[in-house]
């Protein structure tokens, strides 16, 4: 499964202070980014005292959204809305901090 951003490779996430293991864990381990051999997402982690959720961090691209879902499922996280577009089906979900991700897949 490849997941992957729209017109950038740097996905700056929002943190609170002490979060930045949490976040490794959910990007890089559950949603698959993160840059090997040069290839992929660079994640970079803005810590911010105090903390706000991000409505719009970013949106994905996945290859396979019912995976990729599934996978999430069993860590807890649940879609938090969607709906089907003409060409793709969206859906959002939110980080361990409560950013908010849109994940985009091909119908």
């Amino acid at each position: 499964m490849s997941v992957w951003l729209i017109d950038r490779d740097e996905l700056r996430v929002v943190v609170p202070r002490g979060g930045e293991a949490e976040a490794r864990r959910f990007y890089g381990e559950l949603l698959g980014l993160g840059r090997t051999a040069g290839q992929g997402v660079q994640l970079a982690f803005d810590i911010e005292v105090p903390f706000r959720p991000v409505e719009e961090l970013a949106a994905l691209v996945v290859s396979d959204l019912e995976a990729l879902l599934d996978r999430l499922a069993e860590h807890g996280v649940r879609p938090d809305g969607g709906e089907q577009l003409e060409f793709f089906e969206r859906v959002y979900v939110r980080d361990p901090f409560g950013n908010r991700l849109e994940l985009l897949a091909e119908r």
